[in-house]
């Protein structure tokens, strides 16, 4: 008996929650905060990404070009045929 009871309580939650996960609610209570939340995050994300490449931009354009802004390519060449000593 208390098991019959127990899902005559039980079944009508039941319900709602697939009411509820299959409606309207569903988008406005969880998808579409999702997508705020997200696109808050990708905005966060450019603006960082942004930053870092402008970051190495600068980083090579101080490095690697000359004062008219020309690559110094003579420069950049023997940089990246370099060996670096992996004992240190």
């Amino acid at each position: 008996m208390q098991e019959n009871q127990s899902s005559q309580f039980l079944l009508p939650i039941l319900i709602h929650i697939l009411v509820e996960l299959t409606s309207y609610n569903f988008y406005t209570k969880i998808i579409e905060p999702s997508g705020h939340q997200a696109k808050e995050r990708n905005d966060d994300f450019m603006q960082s990404y942004a930053q870092m490449i402008n970051k190495f931009t600068k980083e090579f354009a101080d490095t690697f070009c000359k004062n008219d802004g020309s690559i110094d390519w003579d420069k950049l060449v023997r940089f990246n045929s370099a060996t670096v000593d992996q004992t240190k």
